[in-house]
């Protein structure tokens, strides 16, 4: 169009630059990708190369409102937490059973026959009862049960610290979903509209009642809400697997 005059150099410069613009992008886009592929590979403890196969997920799955009813309770750190509360309740009770008498009772059954000849004046048995009560390390016990039940209210402090603290990551990571599935709705629209206002410039163009330059920027709009789209549905993604990882509900393998 421009040798033959039907456009100046200025439509030549503008398409010149958007397609240096989207080059740059481009170039970008793919070492993004590249670095992605290789950390994935490398929390996976593979060759860094190796090639990812992406499963397709229905976008009805990612937008479905998440269930967060189960809460935090499957998280590891709250178990190994209440499993430490445990064992110092344990220790607690040892150490304070120390202060307990302890009283046995034994009977002892013989003969005192020869050539096994039991009868009633060789047959004897001993009855007896015995009492311990260690009355000499009630100091130490009574210190070694006192720090039990210290150790006791710090994992219990801990315990509660950590509940709070899992459970407010866990509804922050809920709203940050909320606001993803929002602003996801919000670029599917703007989708819309751009496809639907790039068709309309074309047609325009095509009759020769638009510029070359409206085009391209219809064209540019419809590009950006694209773009805009393929983000919008990582960062839903993203903010779902945060709900599956606060709330430990991710199913996985412990063969692998």
């Amino acid at each position: 169009m421009l040798r033959n005059g039907v456009r100046n150099g200025t439509a030549l410069l503008r398409s010149q630059t958007e397609r240096e613009k989207t080059n740059a992008a481009l170039i970008q886009a793919q070492h993004g990708t590249q670095n992605a592929k290789s950390y994935f590979n490398f929390l996976l403890n593979r060759p860094l190369q190796d090639t990812i196969i992406v499963e397709p997920e229905a976008i009805a799955d990612i937008i479905a409102t998440p269930d967060t009813s189960a809460g935090t309770k499957q998280r590891e750190e709250l178990k190994q937490l209440r499993t430490l509360q445990q064992v110092y309740t344990l220790d607690y009770k040892l150490q304070r059973s120390g202060f307990i008498p302890k009283l046995n009772t034994f009977i002892d059954l013989g003969s005192q026959g020869f050539d096994f000849n039991v009868n009633n004046k060789t047959r004897y048995y001993l009855w007896g009862v015995n009492l311990q009560w260690d009355i000499f390390t009630g100091g130490q016990r009574k210190y070694k049960a006192e720090q039990s039940r210290a150790n006791f209210n710090a994992a219990t402090a801990q315990l509660d610290q950590t509940e709070q603290s899992l459970q407010l990551q866990l509804d922050q990571a809920y709203h940050n979903y909320q606001s993803a599935k929002a602003a996801y709705k919000s670029v599917t629209a703007q989708l819309q509209f751009a496809a639907k206002y790039y068709n309309d410039q074309l047609k325009a163009y095509r009759a020769g009642q638009l510029l070359y330059l409206e085009l391209v920027d219809a064209q540019d709009q419809l590009t950006g809400a694209r773009l805009q789209m393929a983000g919008a549905q990582a960062n839903l993604q993203i903010a779902l697997a945060e709900l599956e990882r606060d709330q430990a509900t991710y199913p996985i393998n412990n063969s692998n």
